[in-house]
């Protein structure tokens, strides 16, 4: 497979160039640029498989590549430093990406996903959903489907419930959608959204919640009729943030 690597710092671009080298060693880089218009020259002449894309660069950001490129036959997998906001708009936009400075053992996984997916493609409509989640109050959650993805936004989901490996999505709508992925994944990402994991089994949105009852286990009821109960280690802290909500 071959790549090509945009990224505007040499350093970086030596690093990235030797870890693959070293631990991906079936990866040939086809060429390298520091800025997006060159990136573009160089994967419309080399038409790589995949493209390593940081996403601070000069004159145009990384995500500018997708105007020239709308629905890319390459695979694309983000380069990026740590920034909180960034980071979690990739994980709910479902986009596959490396925290700088990049892990080995993280780049010899995303490659292989390469491999064994066939593609990380990335369509226009990922991106669209990963600007949003950068500058929008309106969030949404990409949900791997038997399809591909679904991205819904974060208002129209009334809660989550685990099943085994699974997770099950309620909407507003009525549709309820089955994501092979397990509830903590998404708990951890949610919950700074006024999502809230009542015990082990549900994950609920507050801004849906109909009613609580003081009862020994303690019930919720949400808008859509369901009856959750209240693990006694989550009580304290459900109350504390239902009283502030």
């Amino acid at each position: 497979m071959n790549a090509i690597i945009i990224e505007d710092e040499p350093r970086s671009r030596n690093v990235l160039r030797q870890l693959l080298a070293e631990y991906c060693p079936s990866i040939e880089i086809s060429g390298e640029a520091g800025h997006v218009m060159a990136g573009v020259e160089l994967i419309r002449s080399h038409q790589p498989n995949i493209v390593f894309l940081d996403i601070e660069l000069p004159q145009k950001n990384g995500f500018a590549l997708f105007d020239y490129f709308p629905n890319p036959e390459f695979s694309v997998i983000f380069t990026t430093a740590y920034d909180q906001y960034a980071v979690q708009a990739f994980r709910m936009s479902a986009i596959d990406y490396l925290l700088k400075p990049i892990d080995p053992l993280e780049l010899q996984e995303a490659v292989n996903r390469v491999k064994k997916e066939g593609a990380l493609k990335q369509s226009n409509q990922h991106i669209q959903v990963m600007k949003e989640n950068l500058k929008s109050e309106s969030k949404k959650l990409g949900l791997p489907s038997s399809n591909g993805l679904v991205f819904v936004t974060l208002k129209e989901i009334i809660r989550c419930e685990a099943s085994r490996n699974y997770s099950l999505f309620y909407l507003s709508s009525g549709e309820k959608i089955i994501v092979s992925k397990p509830l903590k994944m998404f708990s951890d990402l949610l919950e700074e959204f006024s999502f809230f994991r009542i015990n082990r089994s549900h994950l609920i949105n507050l801004s849906f919640i109909k009613s609580y009852t003081r009862t020994k286990q303690g019930e919720i009821t949400m808008d859509d009729g369901a009856i959750l109960s209240l693990s006694d280690k989550r009580k304290e802290a459900f109350l504390e943030i239902v009283l502030k909500h």
